[in-house]
């Protein structure tokens, strides 16, 4: 509500300022949707840490993945305010060309590595004549 009178009072003061208040408007929609999806990623954590039968190992894991979506929630506000102001992010992003083929072949080759690995830890070990059962 305090936004909405905040607007309405600048656009009374200086009418011109109009035209930036639907970019505003995003922007405020943006910061409170990046904060809305922290404080629920926050809460989720604490509730996790907080059970007592988590291992230290989960606790690790908690921990990193804490860190590192509180890092991708940085960057999806810092790119929705971008693109709420007028910037256009998917040219940033975008490294052109061959090279942008090249870069998201690359990552999905190493994303898929990456998983292979993960269930290679995770499940039973592999032999290597394992695929020969008849």
């Amino acid at each position: 509500m305090f936004v909405v009178l905040l607007f309405h009072r600048a656009s009374l003061i200086a009418p011109s300022i109009s035209t930036y208040l639907p970019q505003a408007w995003r922007g405020a929609f943006v910061l409170s949707f990046v904060w809305f999806l922290q404080r629920w990623k926050t809460n989720f954590i604490a509730k996790a840490m907080a059970k007592p039968d988590a291992s230290s190992v989960d606790r690790d894991r908690i921990s990193a993945f804490d860190k590192v979506s509180s890092l991708g929630l940085i960057g999806l506000g810092v790119m929705g305010l971008a693109e709420a102001c007028g910037v256009a992010v998917q040219s940033i992003l975008t490294v052109g060309g061959v090279g942008g083929n090249i870069l998201t072949f690359t990552s999905k080759f190493l994303i898929y590595r990456w998983n292979l690995a993960r269930s290679l830890v995770f499940h039973q070990k592999v032999c290597p004549f394992h695929w020969l059962h008849w």
